[in-house]
Formats: structure tokens, C-alpha cells, sequence
């Protein structure tokens, strides 16, 4: 036969409150107390979660990566997506909850044909289209940069549901044409832009 037991408050023999419930809302334990899951028991908490989650690439080698113009990076594949937040067609990040968001995004550049040595990149994430997040390499001393991957991270907080984030590329170099392209690859792992909602933000 079950037993049911109702209270509002279980407190321990000091008479502090180890669980109470008042309008809907249980509190588990008192300030200055440690709550401890054992080993080999399961915490269950649903809606706790890393998510919306994404990591979107470039998935072969774009055309080119004009001089001296900032450029969003056609981040056309996916990895994974959880709730379906990158748009592969206007290359955004539109994670539709307010929170906190960790984000990262590295862009590999490299030259077509017979392009001069790079002189300056830029990596720049973006939120609603300004910058939030820039990564800038120089080598105006010795001509040497020839292919260059570089990354740049933030954590950012998201306070309206039309928020968005793009990743962005810049480059100059010594003679001023265009003959630069981001390097992409069917894999994922040369230029990509990933992110999450950080748990409990």
C-alpha cells in the first residue's frame, strides 16, 4: 500500500529548512549549505541545457577575399545546429532566447595566384552589426604571411529574441588586389563559427 506524507517544510534538527515549498516554489536547502548528487545517482534538470547549439563552416575554398573590405563569411554548412538557429543562406546566428552565449569563429586565408604577401588580417564577430569581438594580426616588417588562420572569441548577452551574429574577414595586402580567398574544407575544421547558450544565463 503507498504511503503519501504532506508538508510544507522538512528542516533539519537545528530546525533550519532542508526543503520547502511556498507558492509553487520548492527551495532545497539553506544558505551556506553544500547539496550533493552520490556516486552513481542521476540528476535529471530538462531544462537545464547548453542549447540553442550550433557550429556552421565553409565547406570548400571561397572565390575571393576582396582587399582592404570586411566581408561575412558564407558559412553555407553545418555541423550540427539543435534548434535550428544558423541560416546557411544569410550566414546569422539568430538564437531566438536571452541569455548568455559563448561564441568562436576561425577564418583560414591563403592567396589564389600570384598574390602579394598579407599584411594585415582581420576576424570580427558581430552582433547586429556591429562588432563585438575582433582578432587582428599585423607583419608590415617582413613579407612572410602567406596563409594565416586566426581566431576570435566572446561571450555575450543576448537580451532580445531578434539578436543575431555573424563572423566577419578582412584583409590587406602589400600590393592591393584581391587575389586572396578563405580557405574552406568538406570536414569543417579550417574556417567555422560556432556557439552555445552557456547553462543556467
Amino acid at each position: 500500500m503507498a504511503s503519501i506524507l504532506k508538508v510544507d517544510t522538512i528542516q533539519d534538527q537545528s530546525g533550519n529548512n532542508i526543503i520547502n515549498e511556498s507558492a509553487d516554489t520548492i527551495t532545497i536547502g539553506a544558505s551556506g549549505d553544500t547539496i550533493t548528487i552520490p556516486t552513481g545517482a542521476t540528476f535529471s534538470a530538462p531544462n537545464i541545457v547548453n542549447t540553442p547549439a550550433f557550429k556552421a563552416y565553409l565547406s570548400a575554398n571561397s572565390d575571393t577575399l576582396n582587399h582592404d573590405t570586411m566581408t561575412v563569411v558564407p558559412l553555407n554548412a553545418e555541423k550540427f545546429d539543435t534548434n535550428s538557429k544558423f541560416d546557411t543562406s544569410t550566414y546569422r546566428f539568430t538564437p531566438g532566447e536571452i541569455g548568455y552565449y559563448f561564441l568562436t569563429g576561425t577564418v583560414c586565408i591563403d592567396w589564389i595566384s600570384g598574390a602579394s604577401y598579407l599584411r594585415q588580417v582581420n576576424v570580427v564577430i558581430q552582433k547586429n552589426g556591429s562588432p563585438i569581438a575582433e582578432t587582428i594580426i599585423t607583419n608590415y616588417n617582413s613579407p612572410d604571411m602567406e596563409v594565416m588562420g586566426i581566431n576570435t572569441n566572446v561571450i555575450d548577452y543576448s537580451s532580445d529574441v531578434t539578436d543575431y551574429y555573424q563572423l566577419l574577414a578582412y584583409q590587406n595586402n602589400g600590393s592591393g588586389n584581391n587575389s586572396r580567398r578563405m580557405r574552406g574544407s568538406s570536414d569543417g575544421e579550417r574556417t567555422f563559427f560556432c556557439g552555445q547558450k552557456l547553462i543556467g544565463a
